[in-house]
């Protein structure tokens, strides 16, 4: 638009409004560099702050599951073994 050329979406627009589309794609341009930036920063906020609460918090849940689980298979041992002290 500003070096004159003439395309599809200019070809019904008066000359007054090639300075207010001209406007807009500007606008369009920064909006764009705003939203890049706030992806990085919410990048950097997800991998340093976020992932590791996530990864605290599934981490206990695993404990927890890993230390009920020995606990049933101590149960089990102590009924099997009191299963083999009866037969003997």
């Amino acid at each position: 638009m500003s070096t004159g050329k003439t395309t599809v979406s200019t070809l019904f627009k008066s000359s007054s409004d090639a300075g207010s589309m001209a406007n807009k794609i500007e606008s369009t341009d920064r909006e764009i560099a705003s939203h890049q930036l706030l992806l990085d920063l919410l990048t950097v906020y997800i991998g340093e702050k976020v992932m590791t609460a996530f990864k605290k918090e599934k981490l206990g849940l695993y404990h927890r599951i890993l230390q009920q689980f020995t606990v049933i298979e101590i149960q089990n041992s102590h009924a099997v073994a009191s299963f083999w002290s009866k037969v003997l």
